[in-house]
């Protein structure tokens, strides 16, 4: 009858990949290997003696992550948006409220291409959640093609001129997986009463898992009716991380015989 006897040895990795299931954020980039030695021994058992065999499995899994750039999704030469939909500014995305999009000297320290400019006083929240609006430009992004499932950064970039020191102006960006809203981040860029004249802002937002598509919202509110703020050149990144597992399997078998030990007693051998 046989006999079955088995030992299991997990191995710890070498080199550490920073990002769980549930990262959020931009993992740290590396390779985590993981190694399980299963050793199994059985024993059969014959008149003249008995046969060991010393199974080995050995079971690697391997884990890399990277950190990959999906461009600015407002650029349509990354052909994520049309041209209407651009982070330069010279269409109207489309949105709530009034605005407008002036050119040459009326954009004033944003250059002399068209810019948009927020026109509307109102104080309502906007489609977005956001409150305090007057006016927004929505742009929707489609990045399902990133097949982004592990969590990451969006970033984005913004030139603002806020001439009248009462009026407002934010960024806000929703990412979603399907219907499913996944993050919501708000940025106020200037507030009112801040007399904040030119300035790039950037920032960003983190989430986790799954994202298929971007809501960007740009809005705020002309409080004075006067010259209401006006922005250019947006840009939105997205950082995510990518993770790649592979899982290895090696067998190795050793039989050894082991003879019973026969009669102690001495034969004599007669020579002729």
């Amino acid at each position: 009858m046989p006999l079955w006897l088995c030992t299991l040895v997990s191995l710890p990795s070498s080199l550490r990949a920073e990002c769980p299931v549930t990262a959020t954020g931009v993992c740290t980039p590396g390779v985590e290997e993981t190694i399980v030695i299963t050793e199994s021994e059985s024993i059969e058992y014959e008149a003249d003696g008995h046969t060991v065999t010393t199974t080995t499995t050995t079971d690697t899994t391997t884990v890399t992550v990277t950190n990959e750039d999906s461009g600015d999704v407002l650029n349509g030469d990354n052909n994520f948006v049309s041209s209407n939909k651009e982070g330069d500014m010279d269409i109207d995305w489309g949105g709530q409220g009034p605005a407008n999009m002036p050119s040459g000297g009326n954009c004033y320290a944003l250059g002399t291409d068209k810019c948009a400019q927020i026109t509307g006083s109102g104080n309502s929240t906007s489609s977005m959640g956001v409150s305090g609006m007057g006016t927004t430009f929505i742009n929707t992004v489609d990045i399902s093609e990133l097949d982004i499932e592990n969590g990451g950064r969006t970033n984005y970039t913004i030139k603002v001129d806020k001439r009248d020191a009462q009026d407002r102006i934010y960024m806000h960006i929703t990412g979603k997986n399907g219907n499913t809203s996944v993050f919501n981040g708000t940025d106020i860029l200037s507030e009112s009463g801040v007399a904040s004249g030119f300035q790039e802002y950037s920032g960003g937002f983190d989430f986790s898992g799954t994202i298929t598509t971007l809501i960007i919202e740009v809005g705020g509110r002309d409080i004075n009716l006067a010259i209401g703020p006006l922005f250019d050149d947006v840009t939105v990144n997205v950082l995510y991380n990518v993770v790649n597992t592979i899982v290895t399997q090696s067998i190795t078998s050793v039989e050894m015989w082991i003879a019973y030990g026969g009669s102690t007693e001495t034969e004599v051998i007669d020579i002729v």
